[in-house]
């Protein structure tokens, strides 16, 4: 049976010369004429049937494996052919299409990055569609349908927090939708799941299995927290890890997204905290500085908790002390370093007629990605005491 994807049919015309009825030699005899039409006929009606949403297909399976039966059904995939039906059904994951006999084959949609698995939503019922077989896989052409997200996780992207009932070593990630790190895939997370920090073992998947992507808990750390993405199913796990940015996904994962962090103190345990939208508030204020002396003649880089690997926004309470009239004023490293001998750019001033005199207010400062902020006296050099009772990291929203 004779194929327009066979290879004894030529773009040359003097070369469709093979015997009947695949081909129009010269010299047939004339009783052979009628096969050569009819062969060809049906090899255009075959095309049409498999190129076309016709009713000649029938479509059945799942609505995450699809399968189109045909009265005559390729003998072979062949890279560059269209395949084209009419969905009954919504994919809610990653899809393959099975055609007549033929071993089930993904079907993957475009992407910056190239061809990658369907995630769900992107084949409605009754939508027709259009894909093409590149040699590896089958991808569509047309007929992407916008993923339908859940109007409950609008606006609102996973979120962690002490699990409830070991608190000093598990995270629970809460539902919610984002796009990963480059913005190529949606990753819903649809109900709770619990990762442990763990102190011992690997990775593992799951809600209750082990976050750390690599090594164990260690004292006085922070850890970067990820929403990650299953290559084979969509589905969606937890990780942690020192980086920031690039983290070691486990096998099979490839897509993530960072939403958070978390620290361990001294004694290895959580530190506990809560987390509204972007801003994650400590429980207990944690003291950094306690009467460190900040001078006039140059600034002082103050470490504060806050993540380190990325630029967040901290959150302090700050009290100086002085013998005289002095000031303090905060920059963030991105700042200008700067110098002043004139009053004007304090953030607290306190005015002394001899005793010691106090002075304290609340700030928000930037970060660098050590975790550092400035801080420079005015006037006369001051003692410093900060409580840092949280920060924000804009880039969640």
């Amino acid at each position: 049976m004779s194929e327009l994807t066979s290879t004894n049919w030529s773009e040359t015309a003097g070369s469709n010369n093979q015997p009947t009825p695949n081909g129009w030699p010269e010299g047939q005899p004339p009783s052979t004429i009628n096969d050569c039409a009819r062969e060809m006929m049906s090899a255009l009606k075959r095309w049409w049937n498999r190129d076309h949403a016709s009713a000649n297909v029938t479509v059945g399976g799942t609505a995450n494996a699809i399968t189109l039966a045909y009265s005559q059904p390729p003998a072979a995939l062949v890279q560059g052919e269209k395949f084209a039906f009419k969905a009954s059904a919504k994919n809610t994951g990653p899809v393959t299409v099975q055609v007549g006999t033929l071993a089930a084959t993904n079907l993957y949609k475009p992407s910056p990055t190239g061809p990658i698995p369907l995630t769900g939503g992107e084949i409605s019922v009754g939508q027709t569609i259009e894909t093409v077989y590149d040699g590896t896989q089958f991808v569509l052409m047309s007929g992407l349908a916008a993923p339908v997200i859940d109007v409950s996780y609008l606006g609102r992207l996973p979120t962690i927090a002490n699990n409830t009932g070991t608190p000093a070593t598990n995270i629970d990630i809460l539902p919610g939708a984002a796009l990963d790190s480059t913005g190529t895939v949606l990753m819903k997370l649809g109900s709770t799941i619990t990762k442990v920090v763990n102190s011992s073992g690997i990775w593992t998947a799951g809600s209750g299995g082990n976050g750390l992507d690599t090594g164990a808990r260690t004292n006085s750390t922070w850890y970067h927290v990820f929403a990650i993405r299953k290559d084979s199913d969509g589905s969606v796990d937890g990780l942690f890890s020192l980086s920031a940015t690039a983290p070691t996904m486990p096998a099979g994962y490839t897509y993530f997204r960072w939403i958070g962090a978390i620290k361990v103190d001294a004694s290895g345990i959580l530190k506990l905290f809560k987390q509204v939208r972007s801003r994650f508030y400590f429980k207990d204020t944690q003291q950094d500085q306690l009467g460190v002396t900040v001078n006039v003649a140059s600034s002082s880089l103050l470490a504060v908790s806050a993540p380190p690997g990325i630029q967040t926004e901290v959150l302090f309470r700050a009290t100086i002390n002085a013998s005289t009239s002095a000031g303090i004023f905060f920059t963030s490293p991105d700042e200008n370093d700067q110098t002043t001998g004139a009053s004007g750019l304090e953030d607290l001033v306190v005015t002394s007629s001899g005793a010691s005199t106090f002075a304290a207010g609340r700030f928000s400062v930037r970060t660098d990605t050590l975790g550092n902020i400035r801080a420079r006296a005015v006037t006369s050099s001051v003692l410093l005491w900060t409580g840092i009772y949280g920060w924000d990291a804009p880039n969640l929203v």
